[in-house]
């Protein structure tokens, strides 16, 4: 997450394409990433970044690929001021977080 609102990351890759074209909230999970390239290009160390929460939002503006190899393209990421906790349980790709 923390690359994608940094604008580093501007391309998601998931095994199913997304019809949305709208922004969506960016959750941290609850369990850090296992990738410690990941975590020296962030500068930070696992523990010290928002998980199990809304960290920011970001605009899905295009979907492409085929057969399981889709790429979810990303624009203007914005952290939110305040992480939100959500109240429902994230599903695997998108959940309503209220």
């Amino acid at each position: 997450m923390e690359l994608i609102l940094r604008g580093v990351k501007t391309v998601e890759h998931r095994s199913r394409p997304t019809r949305k074209r709208e922004r969506v909230y960016l959750y941290a999970s609850t369990i850090p990433a296992d990738d410690p390239a990941a975590w020296a290009a962030v500068g930070a160390e696992p523990g010290e970044l928002d998980t199990g929460r809304l960290v920011g939002t970001v605009e899905i503006v295009h979907c492409t690929g085929d057969d399981g190899a889709y790429r979810w393209h990303l624009r203007d990421p914005q952290r939110l001021r305040r992480p939100l906790q959500p109240i429902h349980k994230p599903q695997p790709v998108f959940f309503r977080p209220f």
